[in-house]
């Protein structure tokens, strides 16, 4: 969805936007949208600065850090931005943004595509790690079973070298 800020002026839009499941790319995050995500907010132009704020809930399967399983998960996305024109951005518009302590995108065009500001807010939302659950037991680190499904049968007797002094105290104390 593209919104012509010239026609915008010192007005809002209302919008309810959807960004399909193949039209974002959430590999980076180990993780893919099972179903569209429908954000509804607004497009306010107050002055020389758009602002977009929008809220969505988007269903995704996320991979687990530790077992590497897909598993749903929900994640909330609250779009709060700025943006700037860079033609209408000087010296003296800086430093009233500075003082404002506003932060800001600067576009170079009079459109503003929508489905890139909620992709990249979708992705910022998302958190780094991801566990499936709390007790989740992950896999084996020589095998790559699945620990949770079953116990595998790899020797664990590999010690940390740093660690190999302290286990000869502890034989000669046994």
């Amino acid at each position: 969805m593209l919104i012509d800020l010239r026609k915008l002026e010192d007005g809002t839009i209302e919008f309810d936007f959807e960004i399909g499941p193949d039209e974002v790319d959430l590999s980076a995050r180990f993780s893919k949208l099972t179903e569209p995500v429908k954000f509804v907010g607004r497009v306010r132009k107050d002055g020389w600065i758009t602002k977009v704020s929008a809220e969505a809930t988007a269903r995704l399967e996320r991979k687990c850090d530790r077992c590497l399983a897909l598993k749903p998960a929900e994640e909330s996305v609250a779009v709060d931005s700025a943006y700037v024109k860079y033609s209408s951005l000087g010296e003296e518009r800086e430093n009233e943004l500075e003082i404002l302590g506003l932060e800001y995108s600067v576009i170079e065009s009079d459109e503003l595509n929508l489905k890139d500001v909620f992709s990249e807010n979708l992705l910022i939302a998302m958190p780094d790690g991801f566990s499936c659950a709390a007790d989740c037991l992950g896999i084996c680190p020589e095998c790559g079973a699945k620990l949770e499904d079953s116990d595998c049968d790899c020797e664990k007797k590999s010690v940390d070298p740093r660690w190999a002094a302290l286990s000869e105290i502890k034989k000669e104390l046994d």
